[in-house]
């Protein structure tokens, strides 16, 4: 029996108030979980802090439940967190649903929670095929309710931190290897979505598993650097058979300009 329960994404917290925090999904699950982590004799470990366990199924404007289309015994999971240094707000993935907003404090997840965006197809009803491993609408014609910006699998999250109370949550879009943006803070009202390409011989992000933002400057990139992960790696001298992969360096500065944001 398969019993491996598979740490799937995380992220360090450091509150005001002190110690240290990392928030863990898993592979195939909705759970999320808060641990705290902790020194003795020189060694580091953790202690569990709480868990919560995220909506599989939704109900939908005409009266339907309706359930993200897995593999049999698979949830729709989390992947990418982030969570905001200033206002202790965690940023959430899941996969095949969309971005949340759930409210954190020391002693675990409090009850404010909420669906920022949804994936496009948020809301198609679909059928596993067994045969083809993927997932297939029941209906051809069913265009579900979902958002506009993020297509599944929703991966990566980060966060830029902006002058003062500004800044946006940056979301890897992996089903259209782009990236959606929100504002940081109010609504978190979505302000666009980018692609990144190749350069110099270097091809474009392509299924962008995750990224990470440095809102300071970082050596030449004195705007702050954003971090894409590009699987799989194409172009000329790559060997298809390994699968490979890629990470790209942006300026976040170039991101900004192209969609009129905010900078620090």
């Amino acid at each position: 029996m398969d019993t491996e329960q598979t740490a799937y994404g995380l992220a360090v917290w450091q509150p005001r108030q002190g110690g240290t925090y990392v928030v863990v999904t898993q592979e195939g699950t909705t759970a999320l979980t808060l641990v705290e982590v902790m020194e003795q004799d020189g060694a580091l470990g953790y202690v569990p802090v709480d868990t919560v366990s995220m909506p599989a199924q939704f109900d939908l404007p005409d009266g339907t439940v309706w359930t993200p289309c897995e593999e049999p015994g698979v949830g729709p999971q989390f992947e990418g967190v982030a969570v905001d240094r200033r206002t202790g707000t965690l940023f959430a993935a899941q996969e095949d649903v969309g971005l949340w907003e759930i409210g954190l404090s020391t002693q675990g997840f409090t009850g404010k929670q909420g669906l920022i965006d949804r994936v496009k197809d948020f809301g198609v009803h679909d059928r596993f095929d067994p045969e083809t491993e993927e997932c297939e609408p029941i209906d051809p014609a069913d265009e579900g309710v979902g958002g506009s910006l993020l297509e599944a699998d929703a991966e990566g999250v980060d966060i830029y931190y902006g002058r003062g109370a500004n800044g946006y949550v940056v979301v890897s879009s992996q089903g259209d290897d782009s990236f959606a943006v929100y504002e940081r803070n109010g609504r978190h009202a979505p302000v666009g979505s980018f692609r990144v390409r190749g350069v110099d011989g270097v091809d474009d992000i392509h299924g962008s598993d995750g990224l990470a933002i440095a809102s300071v400057p970082v050596g030449e990139y004195t705007r702050g650097l954003l971090v894409t992960h590009d699987e799989p790696e194409s172009g000329p001298g790559v060997d298809d058979e390994q699968d490979p992969t890629n990470f790209s360096y942006v300026d976040v500065g170039d991101v900004l300009d192209a969609l009129g944001l905010r900078g620090r």
